[in-house]
């Protein structure tokens, strides 16, 4: 037997002297690499009888895997991914971190990676192990939290954010399931054309911020961008922050919100001179001199579309405490040096910069202490 079928996954008794090796793993084995072979057969986007019968017995695979752990051991549940592995399948799982009884596993296509998938939820029922199959629209990394709901005619809830397996990996989709009254299937509550639009493409968490048992849904996608920036590589990105929180309804959106980044910030210091709103533009920096500076430079007269270029960051700077620019025509560079100060970004500087080959470089960073500048 080969070294590496020792070490799929540990003992589940943290006390055990020898690895966990699980009955039958020579039959899970043959059904992998059976799959497999089904799945590098296939030669289109759909779920064809042959793709069906590969991932069901991978389904029949991870279910013997499971029983062999039973409810108690679900802990160790990740060490299906490591046998996955060895056999060079394509497989994805997520766990609810404190209720591990609940696992959603989905199956790739190996060889296509952007090829229909097949998504398995596991739960135990007592000691009876349960499984259902959902169709995911993307199934890539996908975010999970289940909760209990004291309604014995639906106990459990689960929340599931998706990420798509082909085009923008940033695309998520939302499904809400509930657990029947005997816990032998999930119902659909909001998924498919009756999901929630998360704002756009984008990261999500689910995290209980009212400690109420009941987590709200955190997303966070690029914002509407203002008009004045060039889109490129090198302009810092706005963020989006949605938050969603369960109702009777499902969930529903509870609030929205620009993240507070060093170049939101700025964004929003142009729009307060644009728009004449001193006191707000004053509030965005350190002191009454940068903002002097900018009425000086007439910064908020240079709203036109695309009148505002990102140029490449000074070498050594982060772009949090310096960003660069060229504005107007013809055009004028300007170094935007920012300082943090209580939780918020604040204008710090404004300096002007000579553009083409006696362009200004930004002061080299300051050492940390006990290290030596470099040269």
């Amino acid at each position: 037997m080969k070294l590496a079928l020792l070490f799929l996954l540990l003992a589940v008794p943290a006390s055990a002297q020898q690895p966990w090796r699980p009955a039958g793993l020579d039959s899970m084995r043959a059904w992998g690499l059976e799959a497999r072979t089904k799945l590098h057969q296939t030669d289109q986007d759909s779920l064809t009888q042959n793709e069906i019968d590969a991932y069901r017995l991978l389904d029949r695979m991870t279910t013997r895997y499971f029983s062999e752990l039973g409810p108690r051991g679900m802990r160790g549940a990740p060490g299906i991914l490591t046998l996955c592995d060895s056999l060079k399948l394509d497989v994805e799982m997520e766990q609810d971190p404190d209720l591990p009884q609940f696992t959603v596993v989905t199956y790739f296509n190996p060889k296509f990676a952007g090829y229909a998938c097949w998504t398995t939820l596991y739960w135990w029922k007592g000691d009876e192990l349960k499984q259902q199959v959902v169709l995911l629209p993307g199934g890539r990394k996908i975010e999970m939290k289940v909760w209990w709901t004291g309604n014995e005619l639906g106990p459990y809830e689960m929340g599931l954010v998706d990420h798509a397996r082909k085009g923008d990996p940033r695309v998520t989709t939302f499904s809400m399931l509930r657990i029947s009254k005997g816990a032998d299937f999930w119902g659909a509550v909001q998924a498919g054309k009756h999901t929630i639009d998360l704002g756009g493409p984008g990261t999500s968490r689910f995290v209980d911020l009212d400690n109420d048992g009941v987590p709200e849904l955190v997303h966070w996608t690029d914002a509407e961008g203002d008009e004045r920036f060039v889109k490129d590589r090198n302009l810092p990105v706005v963020l989006s922050e949605h938050t969603w929180r369960r109702t009777e309804e499902g969930f529903r959106l509870l609030d929205r919100r620009t993240v507070a980044t060093p170049f939101a910030t700025f964004v929003l210091f142009l729009r307060a001179l644009t728009n004449g709103q001193t006191a707000l533009a004053r509030s965005l920096t350190s002191s009454s001199a940068v903002y002097t500076k900018a009425q000086t430079l007439k910064l908020g007269t240079y709203s036109a579309k695309n009148s505002w270029r990102a140029a490449e960051p000074a070498p050594g700077v982060r772009w949090s405490q310096s960003i660069r620019f060229e504005y107007g025509t013809p055009p004028k560079g300007i170094e935007v040096r920012m300082k943090e100060a209580e939780g918020h970004w604040l204008v710090d500087a404004l300096t002007p910069l000579a553009l083409g080959p006696n362009q200004a470089t930004a002061p080299k960073p300051v050492p940390a202490p006990g290290k030596k500048a470099t040269r």
